[in-house]
């Protein structure tokens, strides 16, 4: 296994990004978004996104240097179009804006549409945290990455949801999991690594069990964690992040970036104590 330091990984990742028409500040973004997922132990939404955010980057889907847009605000609400730049890029916009406005009001929420995968999720949470607010972020659309309760083929994306709340002198309580038995991100780790899924995790395209991490890019679908529990939770994912927001004149998108992602994020922050 060939090891590289954070250093070495930055000046590399930044190279890719800005060969591919991101500027200096979203390339930041995002290359520090990246590797910290590498340092926390989250390999699956570190540098292995590259290829396919450079992917999405030449098919149009992602605009690399694009700013996200707030389009309407009030004291505690503001809804941001992210005009298809990085999701990272979008979403902390956003969980910056929505912090500012708790601290100020006591509590806030805001929605994002037009955005691409956000990378990990409990980044945004921790981040509020540090600033004395607590944060839920939930991240759902409508795709083929996960089959609903019962069901055989994908109708869903793995709509992640992260809840953070501030612990006084210590690390925050943090909450941070898709609503799928495993997360797409981890099934493309096992798959480089030539490692079999845990069992009742992924279903083929024929909807039958399989623990084989190729199945979910051969038209296979994870299953829902707990049963009708964690489908319900992913469609609870959906409506806070797509039917709630309606911001964009589109239905929201699973984009092809390999894991979780939509078109639409909501985030709802309230003042805590520090």
């Amino acid at each position: 296994m060939l090891t590289f330091s954070p250093e070495q990984l930055h000046a590399a990742a930044s190279k890719i990004f800005r060969a591919a028409g991101a500027d200096e500040e979203n390339t930041k973004i995002v290359v520090d978004h990246l590797i910290d997922a590498n340092l926390t132990g989250h390999d699956s939404h570190g540098v292995i996104r590259i290829p396919s955010y450079v992917r999405a980057i030449k098919q149009g889907q992602l605009a690399p240097a694009a700013r996200p847009a707030v389009v309407r605000e009030t004291a505690a609400m503001t809804l941001i179009d992210a005009q298809n730049t990085f999701g990272q890029v979008s979403a902390l916009f956003a969980t910056d804006a929505v912090v500012a406005k708790a601290r100020e009001h006591g509590v806030a929420v805001a929605g994002t549409f037009h955005g691409n995968h956000i990378g990990r999720v409990g980044y945004y949470p921790t981040r509020a945290a540090a600033q004395g607010v607590a944060l839920l972020v939930a991240y759902g659309a409508l795709g083929r990455s996960a089959v609903p309760f019962g069901g055989r083929s994908g109708a869903l994306g793995t709509n992640p949801i992260s809840f953070g709340f501030p612990v006084e002198g210590d690390e925050p309580f943090l909450l941070d999991f898709a609503t799928t038995a495993i997360a797409a991100g981890k099934v493309s780790v096992a798959r480089d690594k030539h490692e079999q899924l845990p069992p009742n995790t992924l279903l083929d395209k024929d909807g039958q069990l399989t623990t084989d991490p190729n199945a979910l890019s051969q038209g296979g679908a994870l299953l829902p964690f707990g049963g009708h529990k964690g489908y319900a939770l992913s469609v609870m994912a959906t409506l806070l992040s797509s039917a709630l927001v309606r911001g964009g004149d589109e239905a929201p998108r699973e984009p092809a970036l390999g894991g979780e992602g939509s078109g639409g994020s909501q985030a709802g922050a309230r003042r805590g104590r520090a």
